[in-house]
């Protein structure tokens, strides 16, 4: 009894992995009747929020995926940046620095303040002076509010940040 028991449960679970096997072919055969799109395995280092972050006044370019935006309200170790062309409340975006070596390129009009988390951040920001574009690099120390662009060089006019790096 035992013995035919078993059998009749090889038999019912080879029969289900039949129809599994079966089943699954078609659906394959189906699907490679025409040209499939299958998604990249390679980074390509866009930043995942780029149409929000529009949404508000800013450009997200590419980065490592240490530097990411967040929504302020989430507190924390954040890297806060002020500009006239983030259209929160408060002018203010934010964003997480999750390491050293960290970078970000990115597109903030008129930058005037940026705040450092943990981490010091270089901060790249581009003018337009006389036709030609001037760049300035500025270090943010820890914890420090720091006048960028046209609150310190008021001479250059607006300022767009272009690029974020942690170090150490």
């Amino acid at each position: 009894m035992r013995s035919s028991l078993t059998i009749a449960c090889v038999g019912v679970l080879s029969a289900a992995a039949i129809l599994v096997t079966t089943a699954s072919a078609q659906s394959m055969g189906a699907a490679s009747d025409g040209p499939t799109e299958q998604s990249s395995l390679i980074e390509d280092f866009e930043h995942p929020n780029k149409e929000a972050a529009a949404a508000i006044g800013m450009t997200l370019k590419k980065g490592d995926g240490r530097i990411y935006w967040v929504d302020c309200a989430v507190g924390g170790d954040l890297l806060t940046v002020e500009s006239d062309s983030i259209t929160t409340p408060d002018h203010i975006a934010c964003f997480r620095v999750t390491g050293r070596d960290a970078h970000l390129a990115l597109e903030i009009p008129s930058t005037y303040f940026i705040k450092a988390g943990s981490l010091k951040i270089k901060a790249v920001l581009t003018a337009q002076v006389d036709g030609q574009e001037v760049k300035r690099e500025y270090t943010i120390k820890s914890g420090e509010l720091t006048p960028v662009g046209e609150s310190i060089h008021p001479e250059e006019g607006v300022a767009a940040l272009v690029e974020l790096r942690s170090f150490a």
